[in-house]
């Protein structure tokens, strides 16, 4: 099993997913390795309880459609909260092949 820690900056003028975390979903998956990712994604969509959709989200949820990982997030809890603002821009990812080990 292999747990990843990913941060998207927020302020990078390529869209996420990174180079990094690509390769470390395309290595997980070439050698069907359980994965688990937490994710700082600056990014906002709502299917991952955020209150909108930002250009970041939609190609991280793109993304995620092409690959074996799925969003675990439980509930809807801001993990970004700023004066007259707060969104859920934090993310839990894991591949479906997780549960067999837990």
């Amino acid at each position: 099993m292999v747990f990843g820690s990913v941060y998207l900056p927020y302020d990078s003028t390529d869209l996420p997913p990174s180079t990094e975390m690509v390769s470390l979903v395309n290595y997980c998956s070439h050698n069907n390795y359980p994965l688990i990712i937490g994710c700082d994604t600056n990014s906002h969509n709502l299917c991952s309880e955020s209150t909108g959709n930002n250009n970041r989200g939609d190609a991280l949820l793109e993304y995620l459609a092409t690959t074996d990982l799925n969003i675990s997030n439980k509930g809807n809890k801001p993990t970004f909260v700023v004066t007259g603002r707060q969104e859920v821009i934090d993310m839990t990812l894991a591949t479906s092949n997780i549960d067999i080990f837990m």
